[in-house]
């Protein structure tokens, strides 16, 4: 599932179900996440569905 980072500052984030690393930032603000951690990135404000 694709992601999109609302946000400028590069974040790095852990996925809960995978483990993978992903790192977002507002030039790499669109990433193919794992369908298992996508569900609690999106729970925060500064994800979305892409």
């Amino acid at each position: 599932m694709n992601l999109r980072y609302l946000e400028y500052a590069t974040v790095s984030v852990v996925g809960a179900v995978s483990g993978r690393t992903y790192v977002f930032s507002a030039t790499q603000s669109v990433q193919a996440v794992d369908g298992g951690d996508a569900g609690p990135l999106l729970a925060l404000a500064c994800f979305q569905a892409a």
